[in-house]
């Protein structure tokens, strides 16, 4: 058993459950050493500091560090003291700066592009939650390495060890079968700018003025660059509206169980920690055909569950369907996100942890 350290810079929903999801499941000791307090911001900003800090006053004999993103990995390892530096440094990369798409500020500034991009260079080993992230993330460094290090790329790129481990979730039980009523449209997204509430709020309206019959559950936390649209749905819904907003955990799974469709109309998602809770409680999915979600349904059913275009037009059929037509894959998409379940995936993360470990001593870091 190894003693582990994760820094957590953010320890809040998603991350919080990863986690104490590992930590739980795990055959390792895993210590969880939270950031300082204000934001992911500030702790990455403050995070070198004090995560070297806090390796070197309680945690003396740990044998892997594990870094959660966002996070100055460089910079953590630059201010610990010597005996850390030979310690093997794993980096997990929940989102990055590479392929996340423009804000209300715009871009991502190129001060936090470098730091992603020296974190993984800093890591033993970089870990990605998708194929769709590994991909776009090797692509977009060997483009920033080529633009930064004139005549010196291939050197610049040298060392860069990165694969994929998805994010492990807590599924959630099954919904009912004999459900009945108008069908249930679940949005349970960050509202914000890179999720596209406008695109899904545009769809809702245009259900609603033809007389569709349907409910809606949209929750998740509102930011202010999705409020306006979060706000345009509450007032086009009115008590078409069963649940809006942030939940309590046990709210969140009572709508995730009570929901038919869930639907995303998302322009950035390396992942979806949210689409593989409502599958697994059984919604059927209509996603966008790119970013990750391809890898979140079975490949051979990925045209009933895929869309391309305006949410809209596959949507709308949708609301005409039988409940028995609409959840006749159920259990298909139910078996495939099994794969992401803590029991299923808890071995890959320690087997990764054993075999990083076992590195040490035997061969020489390629940091160095």
């Amino acid at each position: 058993m190894a003693n582990v350290v994760l820094l957590e810079p953010w320890f809040e929903g998603s991350h919080a459950q990863w986690c104490i999801g590992w930590q739980q499941a795990s055959r390792h000791n895993i210590n969880v050493v939270r950031g300082p307090q204000g934001g992911w911001r500030k702790s990455l900003r403050a995070g070198s500091v004090f995560f070297a800090n806090q390796l070197e006053k309680n945690h003396p004999t740990v044998d892997v560090i594990v870094a959660s993103s966002p996070i100055d990995l460089a910079g953590v390892i630059g201010c610990s003291s010597g005996s850390f530096r030979n310690k093997p440094f794993i980096l997990y990369m929940h989102e990055s700066q590479f392929g996340y798409p423009p804000g209300l500020k715009g871009p991502p500034a190129e001060h936090l592009l470098a730091t992603d991009f020296n974190a993984i260079k800093a890591s033993t080993l970089t870990l990605v939650a998708s194929n769709y992230h590994r991909k776009l993330l090797k692509e977009a460094l060997t483009e920033f390495a080529e633009e930064l290090f004139l005549g010196y790329t291939t050197e610049a790129l040298a060392g860069f060890h990165i694969d994929t481990l998805p994010i492990g979730v807590d599924l959630i039980e099954p919904r009912r079968n004999d459900l009945s009523g108008a069908h249930r449209i679940l949005w349970n997204h960050r509202w914000s700018a890179d999720k596209d509430p406008e695109g899904f709020v545009s769809a809702i309206k245009k259900l609603e003025r033809e007389n569709y019959d349907f409910e809606v559950i949209a929750i998740g936390p509102v930011e202010r660059s999705g409020s306006t649209q979060f706000l345009r749905l509450k007032k086009i819904l009115g008590s078409r509206l069963i649940a809006s907003g942030e939940q309590s955990r046990n709210s969140y799974i009572n709508c995730l169980q009570t929901a038919d469709i869930v639907c995303s109309t998302s322009r950035h998602e390396f992942f979806g920690v949210s689409v593989v809770e409502a599958i697994s409680a059984g919604a059927r999915p209509l996603l966008p055909n790119r970013l990750s979600y391809p890898e979140l349904v079975p490949g051979h059913l990925s045209d009933s569950f895929l869309y391309s275009g305006d949410i809209y037009d596959s949507l709308a059929p949708l609301l005409m369907t039988k409940r028995s037509e609409l959840h006749e894959h159920r259990d298909a998409l139910i078996e495939h996100v099994e794969h992401f379940n803590w029991r299923s995936l808890v071995h890959d993360y320690d087997d990764v942890i054993d075999n990083v470990a076992g590195q040490v001593g035997e061969q020489d870091d390629h940091r160095r």
